[in-house]
C-alpha cells in the first residue's frame, strides 16, 4: 500500500512541474531574446520531469492494480464463506445464479474501484493541488475565479454521482435477476425442451434483460448530460480567466511569461478537478452496483449449526449391533439412528422411521 501512495504522489508532483518547464520552453521560443543556453536548460527540465512522471506513473498503474485483484480475492473468499454458512431457507428463495452473478460480476466491480478509479482519483486529486499551489503562487485573486467555477463542477458531479449511484444498484440488480433465469433455464433444459419450453424461458430471459437495457440507456442519458454541463462550464471558466488574464496584462500586473504559466496552470487545475469529479461518479455507480455483495457478507444466518460438536465422537464411525434374535440396531454416537427386524414375510425392513433418541 506504501509504495502504491508513493509513487502516486511522486508521479503528481511530477507531471505539475511539466506544464512550468512547458511554459518556459515556449517563452524562449516565440521571445527569440533569450540565449541558447536558457531553452536548453528548459527543454532538459522538460524532458527530466516528463520522463519521471512517466516512470512513477507506470509504477503507480501496476500496484493499484495488484491491489484490487487482492481486493477481488478477499472479497470472493469472504463472500463464499458466508454463503455456506447460510441455512438451507436461503438458497429456497435466492436462486444459484444471482448468487454466482453477485460472487462474479459484482465483486469485479469492487476490484475495478480499486484498481482504476480510486487510483485515478487520487492522482488527479493530488495533480489539482501541485497544480493550485502554483496558480495562487502567480496570482491570488485570478486563482480565486479559477476556485468557484471549479467548486460548481464539483457539486455538479456530487448530484450526479447520488443519482448514479443508485441506478447502478437496480442495474446490477436486473443483471443478477436475469443470471439466475439463465441458470434456471441451462440447468434443466432438457425438461425444458421435452415440453416445448424454450419459448417460454427465453421471453422470460428477454424480459430482464430488456429492463437492464432501459436503465443504462437512462444512465447513458446522464452521462451525457453531466458531461455537456461540465465540459461547457469549463470552456467558459477558461474564456472568463483567458479575458481576465489580457486586462491584467494591459494594465501591466502581471509580465506576459507568467500570464502563459497561469493559463497554463489554469488548464491543468480545471482538467485534473474535472477528471476528478468524474471518477467521484464512476466509484458512486460501482459501490451502488456492488452494495449488495456487502450485505451477503455481514448477513448473519437465521438457523446456525452446532458451535461445539466432540471431535472424537464425530469421527467414530455407525456401528451395527444386534438387539434381539431378529432384530438389528445401527449406532453413530452412541444414539440409535435406525432399527431393522425382519417382516412378516421374511424380509428386512426398518421399523424405526428417522432418529431414536434413546441413548444405548
Amino acid at each position: 500500500v506504501f509504495p502504491s501512495f508513493l509513487f502516486l504522489f511522486l508521479g503528481a508532483l511530477s507531471t505539475s512541474i511539466v506544464p512550468a518547464y512547458y511554459s518556459k520552453c515556449i517563452s524562449c521560443v516565440s521571445t527569440l531574446s533569450t540565449s541558447r543556453s536558457q531553452l536548453f536548460r528548459a527543454l532538459f527540465g522538460l524532458g527530466i520531469s516528463s520522463t519521471l512522471a512517466a516512470l512513477f506513473t507506470g509504477l503507480r498503474g501496476s500496484l493499484f492494480w495488484i491491489a484490487g485483484s487482492r481486493v477481488n480475492y478477499n472479497v470472493r473468499v469472504k463472500l463464499h464463506r458466508s454463503l455456506l454458512l447460510q441455512e438451507a431457507a436461503f438458497f429456497d428463495g435466492n436462486e444459484t445464479g444471482y448468487l454466482l452473478s453477485r460472487l462474479n460480476n459484482d465483486v469485479n466491480k469492487i476490484g475495478n474501484v480499486v484498481s482504476y478509479h480510486v487510483n485515478v482519483i487520487l492522482r488527479q486529486f493530488a495533480q489539482f493541488i501541485f497544480g493550485s499551489v502554483y496558480l495562487v503562487g502567480i496570482s491570488p485573486g485570478l486563482s480565486a475565479w479559477a476556485f468557484a467555477g471549479i467548486a460548481i463542477v464539483a457539486w455538479m458531479s456530487q448530484v450526479y454521482g447520488d443519482f448514479g449511484r443508485d441506478l447502478a444498484e437496480k442495474v446490477q440488480n436486473t443483471f443478477a435477476d436475469a443470471t439466475a433465469v439463465a441458470e434456471t433455464s441451462f440447468s434443466m433444459s432438457e425438461t425444458i425442451r421435452a415440453f416445448d419450453g424454450a419459448e417460454f424461458e427465453s421471453s422470460k430471459f428477454e424480459g430482464a434483460q430488456s429492463k437492464a437495457l432501459d436503465l443504462e440507456e437512462v444512465q447513458a442519458w446522464a452521462y451525457g448530460s453531466h458531461k455537456f454541463l461540465s465540459d461547457t462550464l469549463q470552456s467558459a471558466l477558461q474564456v472568463g480567466l483567458l479575458l481576465a488574464c489580457w486586462r491584467v496584462g494591459i494594465k501591466g500586473g502581471l509580465p506576459a511569461s507568467q500570464l502563459t504559466t497561469f493559463m497554463f496552470y489554469t488548464n491543468f487545475v480545471l482538467e485534473s478537478s474535472n477528471e476528478v469529479g468524474d471518477q467521484w461518479a464512476k466509484i458512486q455507480q460501482a459501490v451502488g452496483a456492488s452494495s449488495s455483495v456487502f450485505d451477503l457478507i455481514k448477513r448473519i444466518p437465521a438457523i446456525r449449526d452446532p458451535s461445539t460438536i466432540d471431535s472424537k465422537q464425530q469421527q467414530k464411525p455407525p456401528v451395527v449391533k444386534k438387539t434381539t434374535a431378529t432384530a438389528t440396531a445401527i449406532v453413530a454416537n452412541n444414539e440409535v439412528v435406525a432399527k431393522v427386524a425382519a417382516t412378516a414375510n421374511g424380509n428386512n425392513g426398518k421399523v424405526a422411521n428417522g432418529v431414536d433418541n434413546n441413548k444405548k
